[in-house]
C-alpha cells in the first residue's frame, strides 16, 4: 500500500486553533484543562480526555469553563502537542503514515523557533507517538501567502492575533526584517478588559475563554437571565482599535503611505474599519476575507502548493 504523506496546516492561536486539511478549514478553542485521573472515564458520556506527559487533559470546547490562561510562549511550548493532536484527530489522519505540518510563530517569539519545532516534531499522546515534519512560518507570512494579488512592490501585513500584533513588510516577495516588528498587544487586551468587568459585575470567576465567548456573543446568561453586554463590549472594541492604530500608523505612517498595499488580517481584523484608517492615514488598505483563517490558508499554500 502506498505510504502517502498527509498534509495539514495548523495555526495555533492563543484564542483559537485554526486548521486546514483535505481542502477544508475549521477551528476549535485553544482551551486546555488538566483533570485528575479520578475524573477520567466515569461514564460513556464523559468528554474526550487526552493523556500527555503523565497527566490527563480536556482540549477545545470541553475545556472552556476552566481553561488555563493562554497568554505567553510558555503555553505554546507546553500544550501545542495537545492542540496539534486534536487537529490531526479531527481530520482523521492515519497515525501510521507520514504527516507534514505547516504552522507559524509570532516574531515576538522568534528566538524560541528551534525550541518550538523540537516540542512539536516529536511527542506522544494517548499512547500514539507522532514525529511530523514541520514547516514553520512567521505569523503574518501566512496572510501574505494567502493573497492572490498584491504581492509586488512594497507590501505591509498587519496581523491582529489574540495575543500578538505582528507588522511585516515585504519588498518584491522578500521580507524586510529591519522594518518588521511584533508586540503583545493582541485582541486579548479587549477580552481581558471584559473579563474584569464580568467578574466585578457578577462576583463570579470567568476564564478568558468564557469571556471570549461573551465577547463574541455580546451577551451572557446569569442566573437563568440573559444580560446584554453590547455597550461594554463596543466600548472595549473602540479602545482596542485606538491601541492598534497607535501601533501601526503612528509608528509606521511613512511606510504605510509608501506601500503598494497594506493587508489587514488575523482573527482580530474585525476591530478595524477601512474608513477609520483612511481618515488617519491614506493608504491602499486591503482587508482579507474570512481573516481568521488567512494565516492557516497561507501556511498550507506556502508549504504544500509551491
Amino acid at each position: 500500500m502506498e505510504n502517502i504523506t498527509q498534509k495539514i496546516a495548523i495555526d495555533i492561536g492563543y484564542g483559537d486553533t485554526k486548521v486546514m486539511a483535505n481542502g477544508k478549514t475549521f477551528k476549535f478553542p485553544s482551551a486546555i484543562t488538566q483533570i485528575r485521573q479520578s475524573q477520567v472515564q466515569n461514564s460513556e458520556q464523559d468528554p474526550q480526555t487526552y493523556s500527555f506527559n503523565d497527566a490527563f487533559y480536556l482540549v477545545g470546547d470541553d475545556a472552556i469553563n476552566s481553561a488555563i490562561a493562554t497568554r505567553g510562549y510558555g503555553f505554546l511550548k507546553k500544550y501545542s502537542p495537545l492542540l496539534i493532536y486534536k487537529a490531526i484527530e479531527e481530520v482523521g489522519f492515519d497515525y501510521d503514515k507520514p504527516i507534514e505540518i505547516a504552522t507559524g510563530l509570532s516574531l515576538v517569539n522568534q528566538s524560541e523557533a528551534k525550541d518550538f519545532i523540537s516540542k512539536i516534531s516529536s511527542f506522544t499522546i494517548n499512547g500514539v507517538s507522532l514525529k511530523p515534519k514541520i514547516f514553520l512560518f512567521a505569523q503574518g507570512q501566512g496572510i501574505y501567502n494567502d493573497m492572490n494579488g498584491c504581492k509586488d512592490g512594497l507590501v505591509c501585513v498587519v496581523d491582529i492575533g489574540y495575543n500578538t500584533l505582528d507588522f511585516l513588510v515585504f519588498g518584491n516577495g522578500k521580507p524586510n526584517n529591519s522594518l518588521c516588528f511584533a508586540n503583545k498587544k493582541g485582541a486579548n487586551l479587549a477580552i481581558v478588559d471584559l473579563q474584569k468587568i464580568l467578574m466585578r459585575e457578577f462576583k463570579v470567576d470567568f476564564s478568558e475563554q468564557e469571556a471570549k465567548r461573551v465577547f463574541l456573543n455580546k451577551k451572557i446568561k446569569i442566573a437563568g437571565e440573559e444580560v446584554d453586554f453590547s455597550d461594554a463590549i463596543n466600548s472595549s472594541m473602540q479602545h482596542y482599535a485606538d491601541e492598534i492604530v497607535n501601533e501601526i500608523i503612528n509608528k509606521n505612517g511613512d511606510i504605510i503611505a509608501k506601500a503598494d498595499c497594506v493587508i489587514i488580517g488575523g482573527g482580530g481584523a474585525y476591530f478595524l474599519q477601512k474608513e477609520y484608517l483612511q481618515e488617519l492615514q491614506r493608504a491602499n488598505y486591503i482587508f482579507v476575507k474570512d481573516s481568521g483563517f488567512s494565516n492557516v490558508r497561507g501556511y498550507f499554500n506556502g508549504a504544500f502548493n509551491k
